[in-house]
């Protein structure tokens, strides 16, 4: 709950910036690969503590 109210807050105190991370970036740059890993595995590891074994690929996502 607390990664979604930082978020939420966030994105309401940066107008703009949300629609412009929907832009999809260039997946063949390095920087950008590491930097996407980095998120989906900070997100996977707040989520973690929630996860009830129900998708296995979730699990394996980080």
């Amino acid at each position: 709950m607390a990664l979604s109210q930082a978020y939420l807050t966030f994105a309401r105190g940066n107008p703009g910036l949300y629609e412009f991370a929907l832009a999809a970036p260039d997946p063949a740059v390095e920087l950008v690969h590491d930097a996407g890993k980095k998120n989906v595995e900070l997100v996977v590891s707040a989520v973690r503590p929630f996860d009830a074994g129900t998708k296995k690929s979730f699990q394996d996502a980080a």
